[in-house]
């Protein structure tokens, strides 16, 4: 079915138009119509729906004004009731009236009752406390005379703290230097137990000292009588030239081997090493014994020297040395010392004399 539009513009058939433009006109035309009749049919629809709600609405409002008709009607009934209860009220509230002085004038009685009541028994309490007012008056006189004398006592106590004070001061500069003094006390017994222990080791030293000693001095007899000897030996070979040249030779070697011996027994160690102690230290001078073994061995050689050669023969003079107890232990037979410890003799030991040996 052809619509109107497209059937109109149709009969126009204008001249200036083409085909093409003509149909794309009328296939524009017919979108148009099309479109049309959509909108044309959801206002219709939309029409009866509002054509409907306003028939629910008017029936909605002919219910609410007989609902309010009900309303006026129970409005007047309720404004009738109120009339009459605010009428009961005011009779109410003309009895609450007459009830409410009744109750306050026995109330007031009443209460005039127990006042009358109260002030009865607060005149015996007041004779009472006056009483014990007057007695409480005597009270505060004898506590005033013991205030004043507590408040003398109070000053005495804040003096005594004051001294307390300056005694406990005194007492803690007391305590530091009894600590003090117990620190010098423990620190001087342990010096005296070790110089007591020095002094044992000393004495060990001084009887190795004197031991050796006393060996080195018979090896110096023995070499003594040796060269003794020789000399004798030495003074009666002297018959002849060759005699005299190998006696020379023979004097020779001897002095050698003597020198030998000699160098032997002065050591080789040119000083001591002390055992540390604390707060001390070690001179490094020889000491006296080793220096006395030293010259004698020296003088003895000197001697020696003087008898098997002549004085124009010049021979180095053996150098001296400081004795180290601790080598050689083995060699005499003797109880050897601690090992890795050389000690010096101090200069208050006694000089070591074959004497003493």
């Amino acid at each position: 079915m052809d619509s109107p539009i497209a059937d109109t513009f149709s009969s126009l058939r204008l001249p200036s138009l083409s085909p093409a433009d003509y149909e794309s006109t009328v296939r524009a035309l017919g979108y148009v119509e099309t479109r049309l009749r959509t909108e044309k049919e959801e206002i219709s629809h939309k029409y009866n729906n509002a054509v409907k709600e306003i028939n629910i609405l008017s029936k909605q409002l002919s219910q609410y004004r007989t609902d309010h008709g009900d309303f006026l009607i129970s409005v007047t009934g309720y404004e009738q009731q109120l009339s009459e209860l605010n009428s009961e009220c005011a009779h109410l509230r003309v009895k609450l009236a007459a009830a409410d002085k009744e109750a306050q004038r026995s109330k007031d009685n009443q209460v005039e009752a127990k006042l009358s009541m109260e002030v009865k028994m607060l005149k015996k309490q007041n004779m009472h406390l006056s009483e014990e007012n007057a007695i409480l008056e005597a009270a505060k006189a004898k506590f005033e005379g013991e205030l004043s004398a507590c408040k003398l006592k109070v000053l005495q106590s804040e003096v005594l703290k004051g001294k307390i004070k300056m005694l406990e001061e005194e007492k803690k500069e007391m305590e530091k230097v009894v600590n003090e003094a117990q620190k010098d006390i423990a620190e001087n017994s342990k010096i005296r137990m070790e110089n007591n222990r020095l002094k044992g080791e000393l004495q060990d030293v001084r009887n190795a000292a004197a031991a050796r000693f006393c060996a080195y001095d018979r090896r110096l007899s023995a070499l003594e009588e040796n060269v003794t000897e020789l000399m004798e030996d030495y003074i009666g070979s002297l018959s002849g030239s060759q005699v005299v040249d190998e006696a020379e030779v023979v004097q020779e070697q001897e002095s050698l081997k003597l020198e030998a011996k000699t160098e032997e027994l002065v050591g080789t160690q040119s000083g001591y090493e002390t055992i540390p102690i604390k707060e001390k230290t070690t001179s490094s001078e020889p000491s006296p014994v080793a220096t006395s073994a030293t010259t004698r061995v020296q003088a003895e050689h000197e001697n020696y020297e003087s008898l098997i050669r002549p004085r124009s023969a010049a021979r180095p003079i053996a150098e001296a040395h400081f004795v180290d107890l601790c080598d050689s232990d083995d060699d005499y037979d003797e109880p050897p010392l601690s090992k890795g410890i050389k000690r010096k003799l101090p200069s208050s030991d006694v000089l070591l004399t074959p004497s003493n040996c």
